[in-house]
């Protein structure tokens, strides 16, 4: 679903993770209206229950929802744009917070950390 910094305004860090969140949310809502599987947002994910069941939840990682998101594809399960659900988070206060949650998200594969490269 769609995710919203709640402290966009709190600080330039706040900013650039808004910033990201609605370009990935754009990109989701345009790979789910092609046709395409999403990738999996640790903030604001929902699954049903048949899913659950055939695909279990078994990733405790740091990067916990590229580890089921692999499992949903080699299942060759479609992940979903649920455009009228919206989640808010509070983004990192500052920029070694930022960066170390971005360098996490980079370590396991996903492209998360692009509005930190903007900013810079």
């Amino acid at each position: 679903c769609a995710v919203r910094s709640r402290n966009a305004d709190a600080a330039p860090t706040g900013y650039v993770a808004a910033v990201g969140a609605a370009l990935d949310d754009s990109v989701a809502a345009g790979r789910d209206r092609l046709g395409g599987s999403v990738p999996l947002r640790g903030t604001g994910m929902a699954f049903r229950r048949s899913v659950l069941e055939f695909i279990p939840w078994t990733a405790f990682g740091l990067a916990e929802d590229a580890e089921y998101a692999a499992k949903l594809h080699a299942a060759a399960v479609r992940v979903r744009h649920c455009a009228d659900a919206v989640v808010g988070c509070d983004s990192p206060g500052t920029w070694r917070d930022l960066g170390k949650q971005r360098r996490r998200w980079r370590a396991a594969g996903v492209l998360a950390s692009k509005p930190l490269g903007l900013a810079l």
